[in-house]
């Protein structure tokens, strides 16, 4: 059995912590060891004792707007050495096979200790994840590039986050593994649907569509809106929910979509931050990822979740989302910023909705085939096998 030593940026969970979260728990070929950030959800994963737990302040993200040059670079320089240390001597008295970190930042800070590794020891594997088309700031993409050199392994979660790097050599040291899912637990059940509908006072019999996330630009959903609400007044009876938190950057944005569900109520409303993802998918009819091109989703999570619960998926032809989706086949693929392209699909779904049936079971067998944590586990497992040779 591999010993891995896992390392988690972030205080807060994102999907990038819950894919391997759950990868960590499934699969019983390793022994997992945990380094994260402390946080709420480090706290919650400590109370569940799933597995052996450090939390390290090193880990915590640094402010590059707040802080100064210098004290940033401070702060920078004694991440990079105490977390560094603090794993070598965790390597050497556990017995690590395998340090593998999850996203960019987390994987730069370990860069001195893969470096001392290799030259002193070089009996420790090293990979990271990387869950990213595009980057906050241009620094994310030099870490990034450097990762991908030092590293003995990056997985990507789609072959569009692989093919961001350019060079076919460097590409080489890059494998895809696709994210899994708990397909036992993302399924249809129309108990839940019917407990969603009347709780949230939702006809039964009216189309929903529903589209979760942040509200963000880079997520379209006041496009969205405004796509329903033209659509609805041609007398179409729809209906959209909106799932997701506001965030400080897109303040303007997010009151703009507020107000205008608050214009109209018999059309749309907004859920806030929902928990209860299985309850919101099983409640609509048809999952909407309206992600624009600057923000191109990487492998979408609302895809393929809700897909596995044989929902009508539209999708945004950005990032991976071509990758989950299979063109009128188990969903629908439309061009990115394009309001004639988001209304064809909207109406796509109106008027075949009595005969979209097959869709919706093709969706959930593709997640099933290629999205499922047990495919995961084995594609993982077959790279930690690779490395050990």
């Amino acid at each position: 059995m591999q010993k891995v030593l896992y390392v988690f940026g972030g205080e807060k969970a994102s999907g990038a912590e819950i894919v391997l979260d759950r990868l960590m728990r499934y699969n019983k070929q390793v022994e997992p060891h945990l380094f994260i950030s402390p946080g709420d959800y480090a706290d919650r994963l400590i109370n569940e004792h799933p597995y052996i737990i450090t939390p390290s302040q090193y880990l915590k993200k640094l402010n590059r707007v707040n802080a100064g040059s210098f004290a940033f670079m401070w702060m920078a320089l004694r991440n990079y050495l105490f977390l560094s240390a603090k794993v070598l001597r965790y390597i050497k008295k556990h017995q690590i096979n395998i340090v593998h970190a999850n996203t960019v930042v987390p994987a730069s800070y370990l860069i001195p200790a893969l470096i001392w590794s290799k030259v002193f020891s070089g009996k420790t594997k090293w990979i990271w994840s990387d869950h990213d088309i595009n980057f906050f700031s241009k620094l994310d993409h030099v870490f990034a590039s450097t990762n991908l050199k030092w590293y003995d392994t990056t997985l990507t979660v789609s072959n569009a986050v692989k093919n961001k790097y350019k060079d076919k050599k460097d590409q080489s040291k890059a494998s895809v593994l696709y994210n899994g899912l708990d397909v036992d637990h993302f399924k249809p059940d129309h108990s839940i649907r019917n407990h969603f509908r009347n709780e949230h006072e939702i006809d039964p019999e009216i189309l929903v569509f529903g589209i979760a996330g942040n509200l963000s630009v880079r997520k379209g959903q006041l496009e969205l809106l405004e796509s329903i609400i033209r659509i609805r007044g041609k007398k179409n009876n729809v209906y959209l929910l909106i799932a997701g938190g506001l965030t400080d950057e897109d303040r303007d944005y997010s009151d703009q979509i507020i107000s205008l569900v608050s214009l109209h109520p018999h059309t749309a409303k907004y859920l806030g931050q929902v928990k209860d993802m299985l309850s919101f998918y099983n409640g609509c009819d048809v999952i909407v990822n309206n992600s624009n091109i600057a923000g191109s989703e990487p492998l979408g999570t609302t895809i393929y979740e809700a897909m596995a619960c044989e929902k009508i998926v539209l999708a945004s032809d950005t990032g991976g989302s071509k990758e989950i989706i299979d063109h009128l086949k188990n969903g629908r693929v439309f061009k990115a910023e394009d309001e004639g392209a988001l209304d064809t699909a909207i109406q796509y779904c109106i008027d075949d909705r009595g005969n979209l049936d097959q869709l919706k079971v093709s969706a959930r067998e593709k997640v099933i085939d290629v999205f499922n944590i047990i495919s995961m586990a084995d594609n993982y497992n077959g790279v930690l096998n690779h490395l050990s040779k």
